[in-house]
């Protein structure tokens, strides 16, 4: 906990204390997480969501996710375009 305490004042988290300490207990016994005693019900109900409901996230966030996607292949295709037209315009044989 003193790292935890250490890591919060170096990084201005002391807002959110509690937190980090009940995750650094998560981090070190993750499959015994329902049988830390600083968690109580909710956190361990969120814990439980993490497996069981693993792909239930919002709809926003996947429609974020597919829309990066195609703008990330699309800048790949037209770089790719670029590159290669500049190779066969400047190209001069033998």
């Amino acid at each position: 906990m003193a790292d935890v305490e250490k890591f919060a004042n170096e990084h201005d988290l002391n807002d959110i204390l509690p937190l980090l300490k009940k995750g650094a207990l998560i981090g070190q016994k993750p499959t015994e997480a329902g049988s830390i005693p600083e968690l109580d019900e909710q956190d361990r109900h969120v814990l439980r969501e993490e497996v069981t409901r693993r792909w239930h996230h919002p709809w926003a966030l996947y429609y974020t996710v597919v829309l990066n996607s195609i703008a990330a292949a699309i800048q790949g295709w037209d770089q790719t375009g670029r590159f290669n037209l500049r190779h066969y315009i400047y190209y001069v044989p033998g």
